[in-house]
């Protein structure tokens, strides 16, 4: 158009574009602190304080457990549901209204519209299992985990103060209706059955006796901190729990259970106060355009398992926007799955064309072109081509942007089947190095060495997943795949 003709229209031009940008923005922001990304369609003064007061949280936690303030490995994403439509469709479980898992692109914590328990308390809980699977070197056990994660779930914070160690009502009404585990069953809780009553009673207990040994002391309990760290150490050197209490605590088991229960039967419960600094660093925001928004939520739908909500949010993708690349790489990723394939196909060289130079859009692309090519290696007639194109997208992908575990992931899958075992190694380990609290990521490398015939590299790997799994079955299965590994490498020594 020429100029001239601009100026005579530039009245309707505002009009149309006015109007573009408004069907292009989506109600889905984007906030960025200095350690959180947070993905929501909250209000922006709630996303704000949340934003603000997570940082909060995570500076008291650090400071409160003597971890230093260094970031941690993997940027973690956040993605609060205000919409109860939109967080149905992918909530893994009708009780749940929040929860926390690894995603292939790195750790995500997704909390719903919440009535009973706040953001906060879920958001909590589940950042301190990550946190301190970041910071604690040694493997630490279950009930510690869950301990730390209860005595930190009830923090209060305002303005800069950060209050921590309340004792959740709920836990104590169950200890009050059901009784806590002994001691014996909290060091080892799967030898029983692990019904609903039994992991509540779990929870409540391990959070119970985290405050006793960490909150205690402020209501004239001997300061037993030093030997939970001795008795930490002395798990890790393999001792049995029970036998290790006596050389770590100073006190037989008997009498560190009578001190416990004491300490739970008077119902002293205090709390810990932080006076420190309210959050000063930047909060970055964005509005997310409508192709941004429905990319976003389809991408949390296929991580998990709901491939058919992802597609309904991918229809309506506008494709005469750049912006469109991501989703519609996803889309041509889950046509493949359902064996639509000229739809993935249409789909995939759209994406490429509008998203050559996007890393997230290429990465999709190599795990689309390595299923291609896995499907034609099952039908007998394998596409070498198909192999290359994916290496090619993996390779491009990691390049522009070496933060990409799904990247590195695809590379080191590719490698694998070219049978060049040193470099996929070498790709599976730079994802480690940026997300080795993964579970996914501790067991595929443990399973590859395993491959390799090197258990004695495997074992660390099987390790860190037995140490921090919350799921007793996978528990159950990783301590089997210990136990046949040490019985290998006692076969190597004779």
């Amino acid at each position: 158009m020429g100029k001239g003709i601009a100026v005579h229209l530039v009245g309707v031009l505002s009009l149309v574009l006015a109007a573009s940008v408004q069907a292009a923005d989506s109600k889905w922001y984007e906030y960025q602190s200095d350690n959180f990304t947070l993905h929501t369609d909250l209000n922006e003064v709630a996303a704000r304080r949340m934003l603000s007061d997570f940082e909060t949280f995570r500076k008291g936690v650090l400071y409160s457990l003597n971890f230093p303030d260094t970031p941690e490995n993997s940027r973690l994403r956040i993605m609060v549901y205000g919409s109860n439509r939109d967080y149905n469709a992918i909530r893994p479980a009708q009780d749940y209204i929040g929860f926390f898992f690894a995603a292939r692109s790195g750790p995500r914590m997704v909390i719903g519209p919440s009535r009973g328990a706040s953001k906060a308390q879920v958001l909590y809980h589940e950042y301190i299992h990550y946190l301190l699977e970041e910071h604690v070197r040694l493997p630490v056990p279950r009930w510690y985990n869950e301990g730390y994660a209860e005595l930190f779930s009830g923090t209060d914070i305002e303005r800069g103060r950060f209050e921590t160690g309340k004792m959740d009502d709920g836990r104590l009404a169950v200890v009050g209706n059901f009784g806590l585990l002994s001691l014996e069953q909290l060091f080892d809780p799967f030898n029983e059955e692990a019904s609903d009553i039994f992991m509540a009673r779990y929870y409540a207990t391990a959070g119970l006796f985290m405050h006793f040994l960490q909150v205690g002391p402020l209501v004239s309990e001997e300061d037993l901190r030093r030997g939970l760290a001795v008795f930490l150490y002395n798990l890790n050197e393999g001792m049995n729990p029970v036998d290790a209490v006596e050389p770590s605590f100073g006190i037989t088991m008997n009498e560190l259970t009578r001190r416990f229960r004491g300490y739970v039967l008077r119902e002293r419960y205090q709390f810990t106060r932080i006076e420190l600094p309210a959050y000063e660093g930047e909060v970055r925001s964005r509005r997310l355009s409508t192709n941004e928004a429905a990319a976003l939520l389809a991408d949390m739908a296929v991580h998990l398992g709901k491939e058919d909500v992802a597609l309904d949010y991918l229809k309506d993708l506008d494709e005469s926007r750049p912006d469109a690349a991501r989703g519609l790489a996803t889309r041509a990723l889950i046509h493949g799955h359902k064996d639509a394939i000229d739809a993935s196909a249409q789909a995939r060289d759209l994406a490429l064309r509008m998203g050559s130079d996007n890393s997230e859009v290429l990465a999709e692309l190599a795990h689309l072109y390595l299923d291609d090519y896995t499907r034609t290696a099952n039908a007998g007639n394998a596409d070498a081509s198909l192999l290359d194109q994916a290496m090619k997208h993996a390779k491009t992908a990691a390049e522009l942007d070496p933060a990409n575990l799904v990247a590195h992931d695809y590379q080191a899958r590719v490698l694998r089947v070219m049978g060049q075992h040193g470099e996929a190694l070498r790709s599976m380990m730079a994802m480690y190095q940026r997300f080795p609290t993964s579970l996914q990521v501790n067991s595929e490398i443990g399973g590859y060495l395993l491959e390799l015939s090197r258990p004695d590299l495997a074992r660390p790997f099987f390790e860190r997943v037995y140490n921090w799994a919350h799921d007793a079955s996978v528990m159950q299965q990783v301590k089997k795949t210990l136990d046949e590994i040490d019985a290998a490498l006692v076969a190597e020594e004779e």
